[in-house]
């Protein structure tokens, strides 16, 4: 699961547009930790949005 978290956040570098596609539909699914990682580095009001989305 580790490495996931990490592929993750990296593909959101390679491909914003594409990485925010997958947050909108994937989000409320992830694993709290999983989504942290992929939203470190979003700008806090988007990463607030997105964690709000889960549990």
């Amino acid at each position: 699961m580790l490495s996931s978290r990490f592929w993750i956040r990296e593909a959101g570098k390679r491909n914003p547009k594409r990485f925010m596609e997958f947050l909108d539909k994937h989000a409320t699914t992830m694993p709290r930790v999983t989504l942290r990682y992929a939203v470190e580095k979003l700008n806090p009001k988007l990463k607030a949005h997105y964690m709000s989305l889960v549990n």
